[in-house]
Formats: C-alpha cells, structure tokens, sequence
C-alpha cells in the first residue's frame, strides 16, 4: 500500500474522494455501494465514498477486502469522516477529521445536516446530485476554512 500525505482539511478530503470516485465509476473493476468500504463482490470490488479512496488513491488492488482500520489514525479518521459525510452528517464528519477540536465547535454546521436529510440525497438514487451536494458541502466547508 502506497503512503500517502493526509489531507490538511475536510474540504480537501471530500475532492479527493470526489475525483477518486470519478475514476472508480470509470473502471470496470469497481461498482459503488455505499454500504461497503472496498470488498470483493464476485467479479468486481464494491467501494463506498472512502473506499474509492482506499482505491485509487492508496492502489489497494480490487481483490483485497480493506476498511479503516488496515490504515494508519490519520486516515482512518479520515476514513469515517468522509463516510458521515457522504450521509449528510457534517458535524459527524467534522468531529472525525479533526478529532482533537471539541464537537461544540462543529453545533453551527447542523443546519446543513438537516437540509440534507430533508433533501434526501444519496449516491444510488441520483450520483449526480450526490456529487454535486457532495461539491457544495466541500466548497461551504472550505469557506469556513475546514
């Protein structure tokens, strides 16, 4: 497995998956299910939102199963950050990638979990709106500086 330099921010991380994601709905080895972090489902790998990560970024080959846990603290923060994030849960996603800030810190941004669930969005019902929301949520964050 490759070492990779964890991203600075959680803004960062969500285009990081966003551009992985891209390259795994791409690659007929891959199918996305949300529900699986990179695992073999007969012919092909199931990777979630983090699992593209795993993918292509770290080059974990389709035939290995692999969760946050096979990969350094760093990332496997990361890891669960992005998969909160992925639900809609900002705050859940923020107080993961940066687990030493105090979750208080993280209230203001409940907001936007509550629009998102109300909105609905996920991966399967609609990729492109995912990767949109996905895009807005990164871009807000990134404005806050997170």
């Amino acid at each position: 497995m490759k070492k990779v330099k964890p991203p600075k921010k959680l803004s960062q991380a969500i285009m990081l998956a966003l551009n992985d994601l891209a390259l795994v709905e791409k690659n007929p080895k891959y199918k996305v299910d949300m529900a699986n972090w990179h695992i073999v489902d007969g012919n092909t790998c199931a990777v979630c939102f983090a699992g593209s990560v795993m993918a292509q970024t770290f080059g974990v080959s389709p035939g290995i199963y692999t969760s946050p846990g096979s990969f350094n603290l760093d990332w496997e923060y990361i890891f669960y950050a992005l998969d909160s994030i992925r639900k809609g849960d900002v705050v859940s996603a923020l107080a993961n990638f940066y687990p030493d800030k105090p979750m208080s810190l993280f209230e203001e941004y409940s907001e936007i979990y509550s629009d998102c669930l109300i909105n609905g969005f996920s991966y399967h019902s609609n990729p492109d709106e995912f990767k949109n929301a996905m895009c807005d949520i990164a871009m807000m964050l990134e404005s806050h500086d997170y």
